[in-house]
Order: structure tokens, then C-alpha cells, then sequence
């Protein structure tokens, strides 16, 4: 079993990348994917732009195929 996460949003009510928002030492973005690994074979980030997650260790980042047109989008990608 694979996962995906949705990590391309605008972020227009938390004012900046909520994925990126640290909590204690890690983004939540870390804390998801340290969290599910145990559970599934491989976890993708799905984005806007590859860039700002290529730091996360142990998910594929991919670019939405379908750009700016949200989360339906992103799971369409994924």
C-alpha cells in the first residue's frame, strides 16, 4: 500500500506553508511521513513544485500534473 500527500495548497487561511511549519525540531510534513512509514511501502508528496519538499527523507516528491486546479488535482497525480 502506497500514500499520498497533499502538500501543494495555497495555504491562504494559515498565511504560509502549512507543510513546511515546524513543530519542535521537525516540519509537519516530516512528522507525517516518519509516521506513516511503518505502515505503507511508499509514501509520495504531491506538490506544486518539487523544490520546497526535496528535503523530506523517504518520499518521491511529484509535481501536480494538473496544476492550481486543488486537491482533486492532487489526487489525480498521486
Amino acid at each position: 500500500m502506497n500514500a499520498i500527500i497533499l502538500a501543494g495548497g495555497k495555504s491562504s487561511r494559515f498565511g504560509r506553508d502549512k507543510a513546511l511549519h515546524k513543530v519542535g525540531p521537525k516540519t509537519m510534513l516530516e512528522t507525517i511521513v516518519e509516521t506513516l512509514t511503518p505502515a505503507v511501502d511508499k509514501i509520495y508528496i504531491i506538490a506544486g513544485s518539487r523544490e520546497n519538499y526535496q528535503f523530506v527523507e523517504g518520499a518521491e516528491v511529484r509535481e501536480d500534473i494538473i496544476s492550481g486546479m486543488g486537491p482533486l488535482a492532487g489526487l489525480y497525480t498521486g
